[in-house]
């Protein structure tokens, strides 16, 4: 990628990752669940851009854990390893780039993302007696209904307005009749 385009990927997650922290942690429970870092370094992941992801997962991670008030979860560590386990699962596991694989490497990033949470808020118990807030489970079934709903909307309006997924169609008429 181009210096420019590095730079674009630093701003908007450093933008995001203020949206994320200051106005997505003030809306109502089922939606202050949804985590638009976390869906767009999926999107980077599932557009061949791993990268890119993960240097977007680095700079917002920062970006969350600097303006996080109260105990914090280390938002930082968290979005490079689910990152990095979703850009393994993307090259391991669901090799096409479609919608479908898309929304499924987004519901394992929010699994392993609640895992993580779960356990930091295990240890924050356990060794600092502070208490951090887990979403409870059936808000995490529609968070995770959301986040598919904007991926789905993200991944075909990336695939509408670019040529990234384009379908190519023969120019000649394979029929002899």
């Amino acid at each position: 990628m181009t210096r420019s385009r590095w730079i674009l990927v630093i701003v908007a997650a450093l933008l995001t990752g203020l949206l994320q922290v200051t106005f997505f942690s003030l809306l109502p429970e089922p939606f202050r669940g949804v985590q638009p870092v976390l869906i767009l370094c999926v999107l980077g992941v599932a557009i061949n851009r791993s990268d890119a992801a993960l240097v977007f997962a680095a700079v917002s991670g920062l970006m969350i854990d600097l303006f996080t008030v109260g105990a914090g979860f280390l938002a930082f560590a968290e979005q490079m390893l689910v990152v990095s386990a979703v850009a393994i699962i993307a090259e391991k596991v669901l090799t096409n780039r479609s919608v479908y694989s898309a929304v499924a490497l987004l519901l394992a990033a929010r699994i392993m993302s609640y895992i993580w949470l779960a356990a930091m808020s295990f240890f924050s118990r356990l060794l600092f007696k502070t208490q951090i807030f887990i979403q409870p489970f059936n808000s995490l079934l529609v968070t995770m209904v959301w986040d598919a709903l904007f991926m789905c909307t993200i991944f075909l309006l990336l695939a509408f307005f670019t040529r990234r997924f384009s379908v190519g169609v023969a120019r000649f008429n394979t029929y002899d009749g």
